[in-house]
């Protein structure tokens, strides 16, 4: 397994390290034994907090690694995994008859509903304007089904509960459901993903599934990516664990990404853009050089965040929206724009 070979690994490398350091520290001794006793203890007592410090580096290492990996995540089969998510999917569709081209929404590390109880401003203004163009949108909620709390910036602890792993299940879960809805175009679907939401879509399609499955699922979904025409993504976080780093992926899904020119995660999410590029991927970049991480949000997100710079920029929010619906519109045209 995965798991044990990275273990195996790291055992080896720790008792390596430990022989290097006992080795170069018995040279030390040597020589201080020849200054005085008080010394040779000291080397001794140096010795074994540096074998204590990189043990618990390594031990850190393995455990960090692990949670990356899902090592703790509790597998479900894609029914189980939709009983979690389906109750708490937000709909909004444009007026008319359907079925109706449809966009699913992945929200990033603030959720999808703050913490007074309701649905992110931003995210609701964006499906309204969806609506406008004739798409029906489904938000999915990653966090309420498994009570997660609303507000988690911190990265760490969204790796130590396993969230960054299960959102890929999420959105194979979500695409398989979303096609058994009756207002929903099951062969025109685009997947729209912000900050971590924009990491599982890449997460998603460097996997191939069912070539590799998410660390939450027993099995994909059959046909897991039926659909798909199109993505979206908003200031992806292309950090660890981003599986697209060094690689990219094989599907020639039409992809669109903003970002901010002052967003951290900007320069390792072009690095994959130009490994896409080279391998003639459908994906086009945008970024917005005044721009910061979660550019497009509104000013309700600043009362909950009160002591960080402002990364709100309306111009660029403004733009990336005529750049969404230019884009969708090319990948497959909303009912009344047929």
């Amino acid at each position: 397994m995965q798991w044990e070979s990275s273990f195996e690994t790291a055992s080896c490398s720790i008792q390596v390290t430990i022989r290097a350091i006992l080795g170069a520290d018995s040279n030390a001794i040597a020589y201080n034994s020849e200054r005085g006793g008080s010394r040779m203890k000291i080397g001794r007592y140096l010795r074994t907090i540096l074998i204590a410090v990189v043990v618990l580096i390594l031990v850190a290492v393995i455990v960090v690694t692990g949670l990356m990996q899902g090592w703790q995540i509790k597998k479900r089969t894609p029914d189980q995994l939709a009983s979690l998510l389906t109750p708490y999917f937000k709909i909004k569709t444009p007026p008319g008859k359907g079925p109706f081209p449809t966009i699913l929404c992945f929200h990033g590390a603030t959720g999808l509903i703050n913490p007074d109880g309701r649905m992110w401003k931003g995210a609701g203004d964006f499906a309204e304007y969806l609506a406008g163009l004739g798409y029906a949108t489904i938000y999915i909620d990653s966090f309420t089904g498994r009570s997660i709390p609303s507000i988690r910036r911190n990265d760490l602890k969204l790796i130590m509960l396993g969230y960054i792993e299960q959102q890929p299940g999420d959105v194979l879960v979500a695409i398989s459901e979303a096609r058994k809805l009756s207002f929903v175009d099951k062969e025109q679907l685009a997947l729209v993903g912000r900050s971590s939401g924009a990491l599982a879509i890449m997460d998603t399609f460097a996997m191939n599934p069912p070539q590799e499955i998410p660390a939450n699922l027993i099995n994909a979904p059959d046909n897991p990516l039926a659909g798909v025409k199109a993505a979206i993504l908003f200031y992806p976080y292309c950090g660890a664990p981003a599986k697209a780093k060094g690689k990219g992926w094989t599907q020639n899904i039409p992809v669109l990404m903003l970002m901010g020119g002052k967003d951290p995660y900007t320069k390792s999410c072009l690095e994959i853009v130009t490994i896409l590029e080279n391998e003639r991927r459908p994906v086009r970049a945008h970024v917005y050089p005044s721009a910061g991480h979660g550019f497009d949000g509104t000013p309700e997100y600043l009362k909950y965040f009160p002591s960080i710079p402002s990364p709100l920029d309306p111009e660029a929010t403004a733009d990336a929206r005529e750049k969404v619906k230019e884009f969708l519109s090319k990948v497959f045209p909303a009912k009344e724009q047929k």
